[in-house]
């Protein structure tokens, strides 16, 4: 793998252990309400009976944040220029950029209903113990949502394989580490080959610190909204793909 390929697959491995990496689905959930008017949800099988049209203003309006957001850090790390500007700047884009591509996975995995499992019985209220439990899936989100090829959910498959356990299980049942570490290379394979000339470049605009910025906050906006939009294509297709299995389980 490339230097930026075996960063990428690294923050994608320890995503659990790093900071600002995790949203819970209760917290999509009061986004939703808060802003789509779909009452308490407390279940991801609850987002299935939701108008799809409600659900795709809500993920538009997320990767609109991202990118204002993921924009304005952008600006931050190319505004000091010189060596800093080129080395602590460009580290610091790639992290942001996974930790962007995590949230968005997560807070639109739960506005789709894809995680946590909907055929679970249970959410996990911890944090901690929920991000654990998801976290292979999320991975696959992100493969899912960027076109990585040969990645899939396996959300039925899982809940018929635990079909003698709880169907709480189901939520925190974990893939293989061999699984996710294959899916993690995946991801940071694609995303490496993507960033590698753009960042160079953007190590080069840093020279000039104000313009650096400028240039540097306009790549980040464009970049994450396109790779969000795709996203967002992607997992909407997955929740349809879903919704008449999820809705014939519990009705």
């Amino acid at each position: 793998m490339s230097n930026y390929e075996d960063k990428i697959s690294s923050m994608i491995l320890r995503a659990g252990s790093l900071p600002g990496f995790k949203v819970h689905p209760y917290d999509t959930y009061n986004f939703l309400n808060k802003n789509y008017n779909v009452g308490n949800l407390d279940h991801p099988k609850e987002v299935y009976f939701i108008d799809e049209n409600k659900l795709k203003l809500a993920t538009g309006q997320i990767v609109a944040a991202h990118k204002l957001k993921f924009a304005t850090t952008g600006f931050a790390a190319g505004a000091p220029g010189g060596l800093w500007g080129v080395t602590a700047g460009t580290a610091l884009d790639l992290e942001e950029y996974v930790r962007r591509l995590f949230l968005m996975a997560q807070q639109m995995g739960h506005i789709y209903g894809l995680i946590p499992n909907p055929f679970a019985e249970e959410v996990d209220l911890d944090e901690e113990v929920y991000f654990e439990s998801v976290q292979d899936e999320i991975v696959k989100l992100i493969a899912l949502g960027l076109g990585v090829g040969g990645v899939s959910l396996t959300l039925t498959e899982t809940s018929k394989a635990l079909g003698v356990k709880k169907a709480r299980d189901i939520a925190r049942h974990k893939v293989s580490e061999e699984l996710t570490t294959r899916v993690a290379k995946k991801v940071a394979g694609f995303l490496g080959k993507k960033l590698t000339k753009n960042q160079i470049a953007k190590g080069v605009s840093r020279a000039v610190p104000v313009i650096g910025g400028g240039i540097n906050a306009g790549f980040n906006y464009v970049s994450i909204g396109g790779l969000g939009r795709k996203m967002a294509t992607n997992l909407e297709k997955e929740h349809i793909r879903l919704k008449p299995q999820v809705l014939d389980h519990w009705q």
